[in-house]
């Protein structure tokens, strides 16, 4: 919560109201101070910007009393009033309120530190929650990204199949014909085949004769293994780290707040869910 203003130097403490993108996580008495905190600098930010114009309109009054008192002169006429009294008086009154202000603010600041200190431990939870949701929502995400490529991946090779030896009439009617005859070994579709044939035989790729795509085929698979063994080594490693941060003397919400990951999430981890 702080702020940089370069009109008001040191006067005031770097706090600011909460952003509004915050406010959802925080207890009734944090948003009421936040935003009597915000009024009240918005008032200061008014009475500064006047103090501001009451000294340029010193400047100016100081200006004109000058020329105004050489044209006197000049004509031998008697000196106008000078205006500079008058609009050093409209800024000393404007400097006073801004003056003022600043107290008032000072206490808007005070006020709100205390109600964020008293709310330290329900926004904490409330940010932990909502990071932890965030994290599921990722997972969730992730989870459907998988689910959509491997049902791309399946009903790609579902159009190769039926792509593969001829018109899907001709098949068919071969099929009808004779049932045993109408079924390829290689078919992807045909259920005892597909029992029988382990994920890495590629005997799955229906017919393929080209050794590019065979290779490619292979490379494919290979690459899933890795992957799969990979994320397993991964999990295995995050999951005793973890642990050995429990027993080190960490609490559950302490991982969580050096994750970013709910405490009920931590916990679910190092039991290896």
């Amino acid at each position: 919560m702080s702020i940089a203003t370069s009109n008001r130097g040191s006067r005031l403490a770097a706090v600011s109201p909460l952003p509004d993108n915050l406010l959802d996580l925080a207890p009734e008495s944090v948003r009421e101070a936040s935003a009597d905190l915000a009024a009240k600098l918005a008032r200061l930010d008014g009475a500064d910007a006047a103090a501001r114009d009451a000294g340029d309109a010193v400047e100016q009054a100081v200006a004109e009393d000058h020329s105004a008192a050489v044209k006197a002169v000049e004509a031998d006429k008697p000196t106008p009033k000078a205006k500079a009294p008058a609009a050093r008086e409209k800024a000393t009154e404007a400097e006073r309120n801004a003056a003022a202000l600043v107290e008032v603010v000072n206490v808007a600041q005070n006020r709100l530190l205390a109600a964020v200190r008293e709310a330290r431990e329900q926004l904490a939870d409330a940010a932990t929650a909502e990071l932890g949701d965030l994290a599921r929502q990722a997972a969730e995400h992730v989870d459907r990204l998988e689910a959509a490529l491997t049902r791309r991946r399946t009903l790609r090779g579902l159009l190769a199949a039926l792509g593969d030896g001829g018109s899907l009439e001709g098949r068919a009617a071969e099929f009808r014909a004779n049932p045993a005859r109408g079924r390829r070994r290689s078919d992807p579709l045909v259920p005892e085949q597909r029992a029988a044939v382990s994920p890495g035989d590629p005997s799955r790729l229906p017919e393929v004769a080209d050794d590019t795509r065979q290779k490619a085929w292979r490379d494919a698979r290979d690459a899933q293994a890795r992957f799969v063994r990979e994320r397993a080594a991964t999990q295995k490693a995050r999951r005793e780290a973890f642990a050995k941060a429990q027993k080190a003397g960490l609490t559950l919400r302490d991982i969580a707040e050096a994750t970013g990951l709910h405490h009920s999430r931590i916990a679910e981890i190092i039991k290896g869910q």
